[in-house]
């Protein structure tokens, strides 16, 4: 059971005028009961360390992002929380090169998570094409594996 892309949709809260979004659909198992900031940090703060430190080194060091602390009931994994409810949950991080947000929302049988990207320089748009890549396979993988996890920890 893992994610895959799908259509992005207009999100309420989310960043206005992005050049770039993406986003990625789940199923949830029925016996899920996680909240949207549950499921968001079981995805990020939730990956293996590898993963999880080969993600933060691509958003602080190529994309400078500038985050705040890893561990914090304000952030996850760096990004400032800037909406949450049982439902969604908004993230958002500023560089010098882009701004960056993420949505998650948990919906009756899905979660669904979207990210957008606004290019504030030039070099913000060759630099997120250069990573879009890896957007593209470690978003679908964590989130994937969030719901794996769930779904072991429920039977």
């Amino acid at each position: 059971m893992g994610a895959h892309r799908v259509d992005v949709t207009v999100e309420s809260g989310a960043l206005a005028n992005p050049d770039y979004a993406s986003t990625f659909a789940v199923t949830a198992s029925q016996s899920d009961a996680r909240s949207a900031e549950q499921w968001i940090r079981d995805t990020f703060e939730g990956a293996p360390r590898a993963v999880r430190s080969f993600v933060v080194i691509g958003w602080r060091y190529l994309l400078g992002l500038q985050l705040g602390p890893p561990r914090s009931p304000a952030h996850v994994l760096g990004w400032k929380i800037v909406a949450s409810s049982p439902d969604s949950i908004v993230l958002e991080v500023r560089s010098a090169l882009v701004t960056a947000c993420k949505v998650l929302r948990v919906e009756s049988s899905r979660v669904v998570t979207t990210t957008f990207v606004r290019y504030e320089r030039r070099a913000g748009r060759a630099v997120w094409s250069a990573l879009a890549p890896v957007h593209h396979r470690t978003e679908p993988y964590l989130l994937g594996r969030a719901a794996i996890n769930q779904q072991g920890r429920d039977r």
